[in-house]
């Protein structure tokens, strides 16, 4: 169950989301590997702390219950009782969703990279803003349904996806 346990990374404040000592209009090349490395750990980290005790966890259930259950009222109760005592493939699954907002789904690199930092902030934004939204994506009333097997898939926001562009292993 180490997945559920808070990571210890500061706090839960919006400000624990970024390194606060590097400046985010200098380019990535300047920030350097380190840098960026420094950057992209601090975010998963409040990544973690946000999302692995909230609702996202109640989403994880929510889509086993959905599959496992013919009612409403069934799927609830298996909702609960995952809530209660999340099954390694909860653990799992929520573990798969955190990933996607995180640097390793943008795959860029600090050299030659002119983008600043704060355009690899925004996009890590977005990512996080796109995890809010899987939150909200299923209920119970779908009991006996089959899900879509992407329904956790996080779409690459346009700012990754510029960040990307540039600062890619094969920009």
């Amino acid at each position: 169950m180490g997945l559920l346990v808070v990571a210890a990374c500061g706090g839960d404040s919006a400000s624990d989301k970024f390194p606060d000592d590097i400046d985010t209009d200098i380019t990535l090349d300047q920030a350097g590997a380190s840098g960026l490395n420094r950057i992209c750990s601090t975010f998963e980290g409040w990544v973690r702390d946000q999302y692995s005790s909230s609702s996202l966890v109640e989403a994880v259930c929510t889509a086993q219950a959905i599959e496992s259950t013919e009612t409403a009222g069934d799927c609830a109760d298996a909702v609960q009782e995952c809530l209660d005592s999340p099954p390694a493939q909860a653990e799992a699954l929520l573990d798969s969703i955190l990933a996607q907002a995180g640097c390793s789904a943008i795959a860029v690199t600090a050299e030659g990279c002119a983008s600043t930092v704060g355009k690899l902030e925004a996009c890590l934004d977005a990512l996080g803003d796109e995890l809010d939204n899987v939150q909200l994506t299923l209920t119970c009333a779908a009991a006996g349904q089959p899900l879509d097997d992407g329904w956790y898939e996080i779409p690459l926001p346009a700012a990754c996806a510029e960040l990307q562009s540039d600062c890619g292993p094969a920009a």
